[in-house]
């Protein structure tokens, strides 16, 4: 009899230890109400027969997530910046050239401009390789350049100086290609992106490299302004859902670069935005340069299903013009990768590899 109840005592522990966390009707309401797919309560309820992970099966992105225990300040910390020389170089035979001097910068304003690099810290550096330079510069505090702009001779001292970039900035490569980084799709971005793109238009610009590296989240209708610049026939992406309410088709008013060649640059960290809009692109002719992206174009979102539990749901999709599932990632036409950081600067652009391989292929 004591034997028996201990057994009764064992399973009534680990049935409460096993207790769900979550309230099933509301966990069953979020999903027909807001599912990406179209489930009804019928559905949902088979699934959670044998558990709330079967629901993986239908929604990849769904977890369960305790909210116990209360929130704690962090300690103000100052974060740590790291700070970059503002100019970008490149080799061209057997010499290099200052691209491009970032303007407002303090070395900018000291005088340091585009033109041929003729040493640095007094060393003939014709003979190095990119990434020989670009390694020496990198490791140093402080450079000094000497250097021709087309009006005379020059020596200047230059500290590293820039902790942040703009949103988006561009620098030409020859007389008519030039690369253009998008640090992010924040609001106005895609304005930005417009006038660097206008400008190196006007300068006879016919080709552009664009960087999506690292990009993911951001301003939805940025992004479709972008790729509606490019678009043949004023088409951009649109986000998918069985609930209207979710679902969105944008409208693109110009498309001012349509007659522009394009290669798009994209890595492993390419995701959601990024990856739709390099998608979008490569639909209308451009070349995807790179690494395989991430195929994560899911738009998630939190819904409470208990009193200290909440569930991550898929409500919408992102698809290219063409509809294409993008679940699978976008494999490039050219696979090249390169140890690239969003937030950082190579300052021999030859060393990228991806963009020397972009630069080839166009």
């Amino acid at each position: 009899m004591r034997y028996f109840i201990f057994l009764v005592f064992i399973s009534s522990f680990f049935s409460s230890c096993h207790k769900k966390e979550y309230n099933e009707q509301e966990l069953i309401k979020a999903f027909v109400n807001h599912s990406y797919n179209e489930y009804s309560e019928k559905d949902i309820k088979e699934h959670l027969k044998k558990g709330p992970e079967e629901l993986k099966k239908i929604d990849k992105k769904f977890e369960i997530l305790s909210i116990k225990g209360k929130r704690v300040r962090k300690k103000d910390s100052k974060p740590n910046k790291e700070f970059y020389y503002p100019f970008i170089l490149k080799k061209d035979n057997n010499s290099y050239l200052i691209l491009k001097v970032f303007d407002y910068s303090i070395a900018y304003e000291a005088g340091l401009k585009p033109g041929i690099l003729k040493s640095v810290n007094n060393k003939d550096i014709s003979g190095y390789e990119p990434c020989k330079l670009e390694k020496e510069i990198k490791d140093l505090g402080e450079v000094s350049l000497s250097f021709n702009d087309g009006k005379g001779d020059w020596s200047i001292n230059v500290k590293k100086e820039i902790s942040a970039f703009p949103f988006v900035w561009s620098v030409v490569l020859n007389d008519n290609a030039a690369y253009v980084n998008i640090l992010s799709l924040s609001a106005n971005s895609a304005n930005y992106f417009k006038n660097n793109i206008t400008n190196l238009k006007k300068r006879g610009i016919k080709k552009l490299i664009l960087d999506f590296r690292d990009v993911s989240s951001g301003n939805y209708e940025e992004a479709a302004k972008i790729i509606g610049y490019f678009s043949k026939d004023k088409k951009t992406y649109y986000i998918k859902s069985s609930k209207k309410g979710y679902s969105k088709d944008f409208k693109i008013e110009e498309n001012p670069f349509a007659d522009m060649k394009l290669a798009v640059l994209v890595n492993k960290n390419t995701a959601l935005l990024g990856e739709v809009i390099a998608a979008s692109l490569k639909e209308t002719g451009a070349l995807v340069v790179g690494e395989k992206t991430k195929g994560e174009v899911y738009i998630t979102r939190l819904f409470k299903v208990g009193n200290d539990t909440s569930a991550v749901l898929t409500i919408a999709k992102l698809y290219p013009p063409s509809g294409k599932d993008l679940d699978d990632g976008i494999t490039p036409d050219y696979q090249s990768n390169y140890d690239y950081s969003k937030m950082g600067l190579t300052y021999v652009i030859n060393c990228d590899s991806v963009i020397s391989k972009a630069a080839e292929m166009l």
